[in-house]
């Protein structure tokens, strides 16, 4: 089957794991004798390159919810709905190409306008949502009901119908966990639309779980790993380390954070570090690449999963648990669709910091706790987590929904 993947980014130029999963499942469908082509948003330095079936051409639009909705309706219109430049060259892409079905990553800054491109030419389309990015452009409209009294967005409007997003088919769409199927269902979305699929852990990754290295077994080592942003409670964890190391006169505990984000955000967890006199046992690590990444979970006790938002799916969890880390996250979105509180882990409520600091010690102190939900974890992941079951079932999906299309 020829398939051709539309992701706003894609690897190198990523923004989280989202990305990294579409570049392992095009690879595996790619293995599996499918013919895979990206179409993607261009390099950092804007920079148009075809390369090896990917071709990076997109334009990434400003937020738009960061568009001023009184002074610039045409920048919102053309980040929501419809880029010309955008819409032109998901059309180029498949009459050079001629795919059997397209196949959604995200669209976040691109516009939908690769989809109705795909629906002109009667393509079959399967989304998979990892993240908002469907459900915020959905309720756009009903959210910025000052925008659509703007006259010329009035007059668009009548042109095209009272709703620019009913032109959209939405009838295949994968979910990365119930949790966010949910949230779609609740904005309108069709229920009956949506099959749920998790995301999995490479062989790759399995491969680099096992065995723990340790290099002082006298320091308990947390980590967290992810996006330095508010909503993934980055805070909430150096502040469940203060009180341990403060009030607790806990001192064998480091906090390793690797990661990027917002600089206002960094720059206020480094002010929360120095207020706390942590500067001793917190570490700002930045990015870091993938495979020393695998490496060094295990060199780690304890991975904090702290989210103060509905998660989608938790990618890094699946990376934890692969490696043989305790896991602590918070039970919200679809972490406990993964974690099994005690089994495989611990779920502790989220914005609770002495629940998290608790959570610590009590793997701390038992470490036959620790031990035990590590190895539950790992399996976990090799029984329900890993990228081949992952693939199967996506190709299977695409599969019927291309055949239901002939």
């Amino acid at each position: 089957m020829k398939i051709l993947l539309i992701s706003n980014f894609y690897p190198p130029y990523i923004l989280g794991g989202y990305e990294i999963c579409a570049y392992e499942i095009t690879k595996e469908l790619k293995s599996r004798g499918h013919k895979v082509y990206v179409l993607t948003s261009r390099s950092p330095e804007g920079q148009t390159k075809v390369e090896d079936s990917i071709d990076r051409s997109f334009n990434l639009n400003a937020d738009f919810h960061k568009i001023s909705k009184r002074v610039e309706p045409l920048r919102r219109l053309k980040a929501v709905y419809f880029d010309y430049h955008n819409y032109k060259m998901t059309k180029d892409a498949i009459k050079k190409f001629n795919p059997d079905l397209v196949y959604i990553w995200s669209l976040d800054s691109v516009s939908l306008s690769p989809i109705l491109a795909a629906q002109r030419l009667k393509l079959p389309i399967v989304y998979y949502l990892a993240s908002y990015w469907m459900e915020r452009y959905k309720t756009f409209e009903s959210t910025t009901s000052r925008f659509w009294q703007n006259p010329f967005v009035k007059m668009i409007g009548k042109a095209f119908g009272s709703s620019f997003f009913k032109m959209i088919k939405t009838d295949h769409m994968i979910a990365a966990s119930r949790a966010l199927k949910r949230v779609y269902v609740e904005a309108g979305f069709d229920k009956n639309s949506f099959k749920v699929i998790y995301l999995g852990a490479s062989e790759d990754l399995l491969k680099q779980g096992g065995e723990r290295l340790f290099e002082n077994n006298n320091i308990f080592k947390l980590l967290y790993v992810g996006q330095l942003d508010e909503k993934k409670g980055v805070h909430i964890a150096i502040q469940a380390l203060a009180y341990l190391v403060n009030h607790k006169g806990i001192k064998d505990i480091q906090l390793d954070i690797v990661g990027a984000g917002k600089e206002e955000y960094l720059q206020m967890l480094k002010q929360l570090v120095l207020s706390t006199d942590l500067d001793k046992y917190v570490n700002f690590l930045g990015k870091m690449e993938c495979l020393a990444l695998l490496n060094f979970y295990k060199n780690h006790h304890l991975l904090l999963v702290p989210s103060i938002w509905i998660e989608p799916f938790a990618g890094v969890i699946v990376e934890g648990l692969s490696a043989g880390l305790g896991v602590v996250a918070t039970r919200i979105g679809g972490s406990p669709e993964i974690i099994n509180n005690g089994e495989n882990g611990l779920l502790i409520e989220p914005n609770n910091i002495g629940e998290l600091a608790e959570a610590i010690m009590k793997c701390m102190k038992d470490r036959e706790l620790l031990k035990g939900i590590g190895l539950n974890g790992r399996k976990t992941v090799v029984d329900r987590f890993n990228l081949n079951n992952t693939i199967n079932l996506i190709e299977d999906y695409l599969i019927k929904v291309y055949a239901s299309h002939k």
